[in-house]
């Protein structure tokens, strides 16, 4: 009898494993997706990344692979792996920038450059943000986050001028009055981004310095063309 009741047991494993898989994941690879899409609906980032990098690296010719990639990229960016998340979309959107997440994967691009970026961080996701928006804008200019990438665009804008006033006051406290023009003046190509008009008068201030205008002349500045753009 006990004999019979062990038999029985093992071929309920067995029939179970057939049905479900050996692992935690079903073995049905459109149910492990609808597990991941489960997950990231109820915000468990952590569940959703393993269910969708399981589907990745077992249904790899599934219809589902290219939405699953981008699945995983939306669990990783909700799991704050912002770098991560960032190389998915990047190889979703480059492999299928024409597909319907081709707004979605373009504009988290920019979201996950935009992580990067603040006077203390750095600036080199600048770039790399503010091309993300602007190609966004030019590809998508009905989606409804048009509104809130040139919103995005003017934030990374406002970082940007904020660092160079502040790297050009430091040239300017330290008489370096070349450098510090330079800076200025990469603010003052940014006005139409609506930023810091004040940045004429530092300019006007290394005008007024005699060291500034013969540094000015070993640099190549042309004056004349900066004055006529700020009147």
């Amino acid at each position: 009898m006990r004999f019979i009741v062990i038999l029985y047991l093992l071929m309920s494993i067995q029939s179970a494993h057939a049905i479900f898989g050996t692992s935690e994941f079903p073995s049905d690879p459109i149910s492990v997706f609808e597990l991941g899409v489960s997950q990231l609906e109820r915000k468990n980032f952590k569940k959703a990344v393993k269910t969708f990098d399981h589907f990745l690296s077992k249904h790899s010719n599934h219809d589902l692979f290219p939405k699953a990639k981008v699945k995983y990229g939306d669990a990783l960016y909700g799991n704050e792996k912002y770098l991560k998340a960032l190389r998915v979309y990047e190889r979703s959107h480059l492999e299928s920038p024409h597909s319907e997440d081709g707004a979605h994967t373009l504009f988290r691009m920019g979201q996950c450059n935009l992580r990067f970026i603040s006077k203390d961080k750095g600036q080199k996701h600048i770039p790399y943000a503010i091309a993300a928006f602007e190609r966004f804008l030019t590809l998508y200019p009905e989606n409804e986050k048009v509104e809130q990438a040139k919103r995005n665009i003017l934030a990374v804008k406002k970082v940007e001028a904020e660092y160079q006033i502040e790297v050009g006051n430091y040239y300017f406290r330290h008489k370096d009055y070349c450098a510090a023009f330079n800076h200025f003046e990469k603010v003052l190509k940014m006005k139409d981004y609506g930023t810091y008009k004040s940045v004429d008068t530092y300019i006007a201030k290394c005008q007024a310095k005699e060291t500034c205008l013969d540094e000015l002349a070993v640099c190549e500045f042309d004056l004349r063309e900066v004055n006529s753009r700020m009147k």
